[in-house]
């Protein structure tokens, strides 16, 4: 399957409003959480992607970076063969979030749940 990450030009142009979302540690919910995933871009400095989520239980939306592996071309957590590359948008996806030992928020889980169109 192609790559579905859109570049910051792309998101924009489409009119995907990157600035609702919350992203500074602290802001961003942890634990186990029932997500839609409403777009993805490549991050701009590093080998990662900014995924962006809205919680199905509240509403809230945020953003996180998944990181392309070190070994391999999956951009997924470490343990979880869910590649964020590839997998759908405007889907429903149960993650884990967890804090890394620098205190920024990473998903440490991923399962794709259900996919919505």
């Amino acid at each position: 399957m192609d790559s579905n990450v859109m570049t910051w030009i792309q998101a924009e142009d489409l009119g995907y409003e990157r600035g609702v979302y919350i992203w500074r540690p602290g802001t961003v919910p942890t634990g186990n959480l029932d997500v839609i995933l409403d777009f993805k871009m490549w991050a701009k400095n590093a080998f990662a992607i900014n995924c962006y989520f809205q919680c199905i239980e509240d509403g809230l939306k945020f953003s996180l970076q998944v990181y392309r592996r070190r070994r391999g071309i999956l951009y997924s957590p470490p343990g979880c063969e869910l590649d964020f590359k590839t997998c759908p948008v405007q889907s429903v996806y149960r993650i884990e979030v967890a804090n890394d030992g620098k205190n920024l928020p990473r998903i440490i889980r991923a399962e794709l749940v259900k996919i919505l169109n």
